[in-house]
């Protein structure tokens, strides 16, 4: 599968390029190394091929966008009256708010954030060394948590509200976050907008933060809008 690999640099504003960006082949290749173990957590239904550059803290890679083979996030659309949203199985993410033809969901422009609405769990912020330690063991944990990078399952779908829904394994719990937990998100659209839902289930003592992070283009108060 080696010849199949696809390196991919993000940077945080994606400003350069890719030849500027990344890093030379064998600098990559031991990057690959140290983080492809940690990828099938974050995309269990997936076989990943991905690599980021210099943005990596504590060799956690940066995923703005990753290489499917055979598949891709699963985008659920829903509507209702008119209104129509769009989230990706991917963090269980909006990706898409329209309404009478203005889009409302900032739409990722990676020269400024390559994310839409992303939720935050099981932190809200960075860590020291984006780092956590439980009873005395230290473990990995990304800035804002890693949820907004991992896969979701598909509970339901309505015409008008979608399910999705993360929990813990054997492997998140040795490796990222020692806690077993229940992520199960909604989202349920209106005529005017949309309602989120999120339901934590703790299996055990859970210690965790929980956030919304949407971003709302400017095109709501007219196209071309400016910021003052």
């Amino acid at each position: 599968q080696e010849d199949k690999i696809t390196y991919t640099a993000e940077h945080k504003r994606l400003q350069r390029s890719f030849d500027e960006a990344c890093k030379t082949r064998d600098e990559m290749n031991r990057e690959y190394q140290q983080v492809k173990q940690k990828l099938p957590i974050l995309y269990p239904n997936h076989p990943i091929i991905c690599i980021h550059s210099d943005d990596y803290i504590s060799s956690w890679p940066i995923l703005a966008y990753t290489d499917f083979i055979g598949g891709s996030p699963m985008i659920a659309t829903i509507e209702k009256n008119g209104t129509v949203m769009k989230v990706s199985s991917l963090g269980a993410e909006p990706q898409s708010l329209v309404r009478d033809g203005i889009e409302y969901i900032w739409q990722g422009d990676k020269e400024y954030w390559f994310r839409r609405a992303p939720l935050l769990f099981p932190m809200i912020g960075p860590t020291k060394d984006n780092k956590i330690r439980c009873g005395g063991k230290e473990y990995d944990m990304p800035n804002n948590g890693f949820a907004r990078d991992t896969e979701f399952t598909l509970v339901s779908q309505e015409s008008d509200s979608v399910t999705f829904r993360l929990e813990d394994s054997e492997e998140s719990r040795s490796r990222y976050y020692p806690y077993g937990f229940v992520l199960t998100v909604t989202y349920t659209v209106s005529e005017d907008g949309y309602e989120a839902k999120a339901e934590i289930e703790a299996k055990d003592d859970l210690w965790y933060t929980f956030g919304w992070h949407p971003a709302f283009s400017l095109d709501i108060n007219g196209k071309g809008t400016d910021l003052e």
